[in-house]
């Protein structure tokens, strides 16, 4: 009977899973004529996914190396955020355009969406794309550099699961919170530490990644509600909405949000309803991998 290969420590399966996400977007990166909303998304999404994977890290390399990598590639994601918030904006706004029942609502939200598809934030934001690929690469090179420096005999796998539960921790403490981002942010890194864990050891973690990530775009639309409604106060401010209107589309975008929100505590609570000491043996069992005792 023959004997079973032994998985990759989990280390070094991390880097060299990072290392090859940051090289397939360097390759894009320069391949690319122009910045098309996929590839701003793939790199927005790759940025999130590295800084969950160097949150693993932090047992290994230390809190400064990750530190700076998680500046490096927040820095990054900030310079694609205007671009990402108009593009998604826009497509809120005729959504919720088609979904609203009065008339009064559905017209300045159909005025919204004319004004943002003609003049609005996107077109302003977006930089010269040469610049802004030039920034890009610098950081992704940099990202790149720092993962091969890490040692190549890595710790034993158990470091790894533990960095993973006291993330699972902090994910699950925020469960309700009135900080969307803070809570959103846990929700992603928890999704992105599962899905590398899932890649190299077991598919049967899908069965909890597919809920994360749902509720991870819950609250991604949450938080988009929030900004669409600020950028309405703007309108107002300048005058481009009336006072009536203005009353009645706060109304309606907070309805839709304090719904929105009720799901994600629904889904929340039962996604991390395990005690992280569960969880990890939880994991333990579903990903062959030993967790030490606490």
């Amino acid at each position: 009977m023959p004997t079973a290969i032994p998985p990759a420590p989990l280390a070094a399966a991390l880097k060299k899973n990072a290392m090859a996400l940051d090289a397939d977007l360097i390759r894009r990166l320069r391949a690319a004529r122009q910045l098309s909303f996929r590839l701003l998304h793939d790199t927005r999404l790759a940025t999130k996914r590295q800084r969950a994977r160097w949150r693993l890290m932090l047992p290994i390399a230390g809190k400064a190396p990750v530190q700076h990598a998680d500046e490096r590639l927040t820095g990054a994601a900030r310079l694609l955020a205007p671009m990402r918030d108009a593009y998604v904006m826009r497509r809120m706004l005729g959504r919720l355009a088609r979904q609203a029942d009065g008339t009064v609502v559905r017209g300045a939200l159909e005025a919204g969406a004319r004004q943002m598809a003609v003049a609005g934030p996107e077109g302003a934001a977006r930089p010269a794309f040469p610049a802004l690929r030039d920034q890009l690469l610098r950081a992704l090179a940099s990202d790149a550099a720092a993962w091969r420096r890490l040692p190549a005999a890595l710790e034993a796998d158990a470091v790894i699961v533990d960095q993973m539960v006291l993330d699972y921790r902090r994910a699950r403490r925020r469960v309700g919170s009135k900080d969307l981002h803070a809570w959103r942010k846990w929700v992603k890194v928890h999704l992105a530490q599962m899905e590398f864990l899932q890649a190299e050891r077991s598919r049967a973690l899908g069965r909890h990644l597919r809920p994360v990530a749902r509720l991870g775009r819950l609250l991604g639309r949450c938080q988009d509600l929030a900004v669409l409604d600020g950028w309405f106060d703007w309108r107002e401010s300048a005058g481009a909405v009336g006072r009536k209107e203005a009353r009645r589309l706060h109304a309606y975008l907070d309805g839709r949000r304090k719904s929105l929100r009720r799901r994600c505590e629904r889904l929340g609570r039962e996604l991390f309803a395990l005690k992280p000491k569960v969880f990890a043996l939880r994991l333990q069992r579903a990903a062959r991998i030993p967790v030490r005792a606490s």
